[in-house]
């Protein structure tokens, strides 16, 4: 089975619309890969970063920036550049709070153990399931554009719903119970590093 590249994943979502041309590249010259390009990447990263997803989890130690906050002798840390989402601890409480932009502050001192969902480019390593959702997201988003149906849009929004509720429930078999509740609770409420985020 050939492994899952950016094009075969356009190529699904435009099935999934009733559509039958097929794409040779996100960057040639057609109104229906211009669509598909211009969503793909924001697509990929917000739904990365929306869900825990298990093949995007990643472990890393932090060292102590030199600088402890201005105020409140908290100690701070660099977020990792591919960090999209950070992930609470399963074994205790934290302090955590994502401050300036993309540090964590917290009073837990050096090396920092964190877990967090990494920006995952590369499509031969999506799971199944996300690479079902990727297109049925991408479906969705230019459905509209693309077939000018409103009968193909409702197909294709059942369709996103249909795979979150599969991919949700395959990812979940495959984390810690605790863990898939807070992320429920994490994504009802909308958090984003623009926003303090508590994780307990």
């Amino acid at each position: 089975m050939p492994a899952n590249s950016n094009v075969s994943i356009a190529n699904l979502a435009l099935q999934m619309m009733g559509v039958s041309t097929k794409l040779e590249s996100l960057t040639q010259d057609s109104p229906n890969a211009r669509a598909m390009n211009a969503c793909f990447e924001p697509t990929r990263e917000a739904l990365l970063r929306k869900f825990a997803w298990n093949f995007a989890k990643k472990r890393k130690e932090l060292p102590a920036l030199t600088a402890q906050t201005t105020w409140g002798n908290l100690n701070r840390y660099q977020l990792p550049v591919d960090c999209l989402r950070l992930l609470r601890p399963t074994d205790r409480r934290v302090d955590w709070e994502i401050e300036e932009g993309r540090v964590i502050v917290t009073r837990d001192t050096a090396p920092l153990q964190i877990r967090y969902i990494r920006d995952e480019t590369d499509p031969a390593q999506f799971d199944s399931e996300f690479v079902q959702v990727l297109a049925a997201k991408l479906a969705s988003q230019t459905c509209q554009e693309i077939t000018e149906s409103p009968g193909k849009q409702e197909i294709v929004d059942q369709k996103l719903k249909e795979a979150l509720a599969e991919a949700r429930q395959a990812n979940a078999y495959e984390r810690a119970p605790d863990e898939a509740i807070l992320d429920d609770y994490l994504v009802s409420m909308g958090s984003t590093f623009n926003t303090t985020l508590w994780v307990r």
